[in-house]
């Protein structure tokens, strides 16, 4: 039985309940069906070689959220997909997510993600490139066997702009970036693959407009790049513990996101090149922190990431009304209140 994953947030035991039983309403009526793609993902990652289906498992079934699939699957209920292949959809996406991460991971020389450490402080960067890879080559051997070319079309369309967005931000590192700029990164690296996840059932019904994929599909760019700022906010609002992964790592990398590219449009001459100069020399970070609260980057990020999802969900009148479509545009709304 799929079991969902609610980790404890005792910071704001109110917002702890409403958050457990809003989930719970969204994802009990689903279960079955999540339970089934659990399943089914846990067979994809099988290998003849132990060790590299153990580097597999401890990725994928680690604390992961999995709200890409969820979002795939909310969106396949709605339109009465096949649910076999739907499954098999969604074991895609979460693959495709999975081996980006632990390349990112890679990157970022990150030690700790969803609250365990990564595969390349365990290891090395050799075995956890290695183990990305394999997730890939997991994600084109699934997707053949739905037999769809349009679907294999866009799985390679979207994951050379999701490299595309992870080479940008990588050679923006410790540069001042504008908002524009920000966008078009984050679009590529997080939003392509939520649009995917929303427009993709879409492939497999009876009828496909050109015009409904096309809105399916920006909707769910809209709905990652709102849950990558809402990230990026919580990297300035929140704790390690919580965060599952170290706060001001954006900062420490040399990443400019939109609170900082926000503070930075209301300061001024001398405080405004000082700050520019604690963000490129990386230092400075609790002074850094102060100064987006104290200009309100952090809200005006919010107000953004909000937007985004309000016009997401216009797009979503292209899919039945039913209790599948509720859900979704219910779970959509979630990813911009959450703490975590």
């Amino acid at each position: 039985m799929f079991v969902i994953n609610l980790p404890a947030l005792d910071f704001d035991t109110k917002y702890d309940f409403l958050y457990k039983r809003l989930m719970r309403e969204i994802l009990a009526p689903i279960a079955n069906e999540l339970s089934l793609f659990e399943r089914e993902l846990k067979k994809k990652i099988e290998s003849r070689f132990n060790f590299i289906e153990e580097q597999c498992k401890y990725v994928i079934f680690s604390n992961g959220k999995r709200i890409r699939p969820i979002l795939t699957m909310l969106c396949g209920l709605c339109l009465h997909v096949n649910l076999d292949k739907l499954i098999k959809i969604c074991c895609v996406i979460e693959l495709i997510h999975n081996a980006t991460i632990v390349h990112d991971d890679v990157l970022d020389r990150s030690d700790i993600r969803r609250g365990n450490k990564t595969l390349n402080f365990l290891h090395n960067s050799n075995i956890a490139v290695l183990t990305g890879d394999y997730l890939f080559s997991k994600t084109i051997d699934t997707s053949l066997q739905l037999n769809n070319q349009k679907f294999s079309e866009e799985i390679a369309r979207v994951s050379s702009l999701i490299f595309e967005g992870e080479v940008e931000q990588s050679i923006n590192s410790y540069r001042v970036i504008d908002k524009k700029k920000y966008i078009d990164i984050i679009k590529k690296k997080t939003g392509m693959l939520f649009g995917l996840s929303i427009a993709s059932p879409l492939l497999f019904t009876d009828d496909c407009p050109r015009i409904s994929y096309e809105k399916l599909f920006s909707a769910g760019v809209d709905i990652g790049t709102s849950f990558q700022i809402v990230d990026d906010v919580l990297d300035y609002t929140s704790c390690d513990t919580h965060l599952g992964k170290p706060v001001y790592k954006d900062l420490k990398s040399g990443k400019m996101t939109l609170p900082l590219i926000y503070t930075l449009k209301k300061l001024e001459g001398g405080l405004r090149n000082k700050v520019i100069k604690y963000f490129m020399r990386n230092t400075n970070i609790k002074t850094l922190k102060e100064l987006v609260h104290n200009n309100h980057g952090v809200r005006m990020s919010l107000r953004t990431a909000k937007k985004l999802v309000r016009d997401a969900v216009c797009n979503l009148d292209v899919l039945p009304a039913n209790r599948h479509r509720k859900s979704l545009e219910e779970f959509i709304f979630y990813l911009t209140d959450r703490k975590f």
